[in-house]
């Protein structure tokens, strides 16, 4: 079987799986000056980024997840250090295995 797509990856899975996700994060171009040369573009590069977290959902457009999940009580889970990843920005995903 093929490399699975990000969407597919995505769409397999559950909340609280333990991901760790590729990405590449937008940002200013530090060090700019307001007004640069066009030939400086010749040197910019991505920020790739590596993230590691809960899965909690997803929508069209994000991936959302949290780097602590409450297991106290099993009924009532509180999340916390949240974020958002916009799914065109995503690269790959690992499931990861939790001990």
């Amino acid at each position: 079987m093929g490399v699975l797509s990000v969407k597919q990856q995505i769409r397999a899975l559950q909340p609280e799986d333990c991901i760790a996700i590729e990405w590449d994060d937008a940002g200013d171009i530090e060090g700019e000056s307001t007004w640069a040369d066009l030939k400086d573009v010749e040197h910019y590069k991505e920020i790739p980024v590596r993230t590691v977290g809960f899965f909690l959902k997803a929508t069209k457009k994000t991936i959302y997840f949290c780097n602590n999940i409450e297991s106290g009580d099993k009924e009532n889970k509180s999340t916390a250090v949240r974020g958002q990843i916009p799914i065109g920005c995503i690269n790959k995903i690992y499931k990861l295995e939790v001990l």
